[in-house]
Parts: C-alpha cells; structure tokens; sequence
C-alpha cells in the first residue's frame, strides 16, 4: 500500500508513504520525499492507522526522506505511544545528519540504524 501526497502549494515537495510489509503485529514503512508541516500529519495518520489495527512494532525507512521538525516530533511522539503499549518503532536507513537531528529531538526514546557508519560524531546508532 502506497500513499502519495503532492499539495498544490508550490513550495510543498511531493512525498510517499509506503507500507511494504506488515502483519498482525509489525508494519515496515518507507518514506521518500520532503515531509513537511502537512506531510506530517499524513504521516502522523499513516502510522496511527497502523497502531489502531494493532502493530506495536513499525520499522519506518527514511533513507532518502527529508523530515521537517513537525514529522520528527511525530515519529517521537508515537514512539513514545509504542513504547507504553510495550512496543518500539525503529528509524532505519538513517544518515549521520538526521541522526543527530532525531537524537537531539530524543535522545533516550528514539532507536536508529545509521546506515553510513557504526557511529556518527561519538552518537553510537542504537
């Protein structure tokens, strides 16, 4: 399942949310593109739709995604939400500059896999 958002706005870039796997429990999303203020809440409603449906465990590919500051307090938010539902959500195909963009938005909650090395600027990926 593949949600593409392009508003008409001409400064928006157009974005895509894919669900590439899934199952009762976990789900695998990939995101692509610019997630801006309003992309964030399509995300924001992308993986709620998932937590509703009962999956504790997402995966979210950001590997070639630019996220914009509301689309990090997103993905920290709802982590958090997993987390107390005894679940996780976990960052892949990060590069070292947005994980320390989602590190300094939440260090101790957030879990990365840094893809261009085992560790950026003394931030271990975890």
């Amino acid at each position: 399942m593949t949600l593409a958002v392009d508003t008409a706005a001409p400064t928006n870039k157009p974005f895509t949310i894919t669900t590439t796997r899934r199952d009762n429990a976990r789900a695998h999303l990939r995101l692509r593109g610019v997630v801006g203020p309003g992309g964030a809440e399509v995300l924001r409603a992308v993986l709620e739709g998932h937590i509703r449906a009962g999956r504790r465990y997402l995966r979210v590919d950001v590997g070639t995604a630019t996220l914009g500051q509301a689309a990090v307090e997103v993905l920290c938010h709802l982590h958090r939400r997993l987390l107390a539902k005894r679940g996780t959500m976990i960052i892949t195909a990060v590069s070292p500059t947005m994980a320390r963009i989602l590190t300094a938005a939440d260090a101790t909650v957030l879990t990365l896999a840094v893809t261009a090395a085992d560790h950026v600027d003394g931030l271990r990926a975890r």
